[in-house]
């Protein structure tokens, strides 16, 4: 039995699927199997239930799974206490793109201009997978969207404000000088949409307008650069939270317009997630702390 053993059959329970968890950790298939089958057979017991759905766990895989979780935290644990690469105390944070180009970017400006000697490792996600990892333990703590959609379980969330979504469009789509439109006209336009959104059962997007149907998929992109590049030079047209519009140099340069849409409710909330079980509490706490500051002096409120 070893580390790499017990930290595929973790990954491959979190994600329900061992391709799924081979690609995310950038490892084989083959390499991925292999080493559970291994770890089942040196144990003497089936941990996986596999099936054209994906995996699930078996009775005695679940007990294992929370035992591994527990030993895979106190690994991590121990080498961020013995780490020699900073005294800075350091938090795993994982987000939507949009809130690290914004409020995530001014909690590290604040941080700097207070001499703070916390340290964020900030990784981008949507908020299925934000969730994910702070349920699987590789982040700390995660700030996303969520309005009726539930948080995953043994998970606390707090919220932190609101906002909604406006529509954005370039300066070339025959929208662009229009004030406001309604959500059938904006759903039959032509869309570019941030990885997954939309097809994930816990996507925002796909919970708000449950009621009047899926937009034009035209374009998936991974990133918001490349989702602002395009509508800026095309017909495109992508759903934003208007709170990004505050430091959007598209917007403040015109290149692209903000457009409200008036028959429908779009609100959205943003907040925080973290693990009831594991991580630092007051390490937590302080950090929510702070990001409320940020919120009142950015003026997000």
């Amino acid at each position: 039995m070893n580390l790499n053993q017990l930290k595929y059959f973790s990954e491959a329970v979190k994600y329900r699927s061992i391709s799924t968890a081979a690609r995310e950790n950038f490892v084989t298939q083959s390499t991925f199997s292999t080493a559970i089958t291994n770890l089942e057979d040196e144990l003497s017991v089936k941990l996986l239930n596999r099936g054209v759905q994906g995996v699930t766990p078996t009775c005695v895989g679940e007990q294992v799974f929370y035992k591994v979780h527990d030993l895979l935290m106190l690994l991590e644990d121990i080498r961020i206490l013995t780490s020699q690469s900073s005294k800075a105390v350091s938090l795993r944070i994982a987000s939507l793109p949009s809130l690290i180009d914004t409020l995530l970017a001014d909690t590290i400006l604040y941080l700097e201009a207070k001499n703070h000697d916390l340290m964020l490792d900030i990784i981008s996600d949507d908020s299925e997978g934000v969730q994910a990892k702070i349920q699987g333990g590789h982040s700390d703590i995660g700030v996303i969207f969520t309005d009726g959609f539930p948080i995953f379980p043994g998970l606390a969330y707090e919220p932190l404000f609101a906002s909604r979504y406006v529509l954005f469009v370039g300066k070339h789509h025959p929208m662009y000088c229009k004030e406001e439109l309604t959500i059938e006209e904006a759903l039959s336009l032509k869309h570019v949409t941030y990885k997954n959104e939309y097809v994930k059962e816990y996507d925002l997007l796909t919970h708000l307008t449950r009621s009047y149907g899926k937009p034009k998929i035209s374009l998936c992109v991974d990133n918001n650069e490349s989702m602002h590049r395009i509508i800026s030079r095309s017909d495109y047209v992508a759903f934003f939270p208007e709170f990004v519009t505050r430091h959007d140099a598209y917007i403040e340069s015109g290149n692209i317009s903000m457009l409200n849409v008036s028959n429908a409710d779009l609100n959205l909330q943003i907040g925080v997630v973290y693990s009831k079980k594991y991580g630092s509490k007051e390490k937590i706490s302080s950090f929510i702390e702070i990001l409320k500051c940020v919120l009142i002096e950015e003026e997000y409120l």
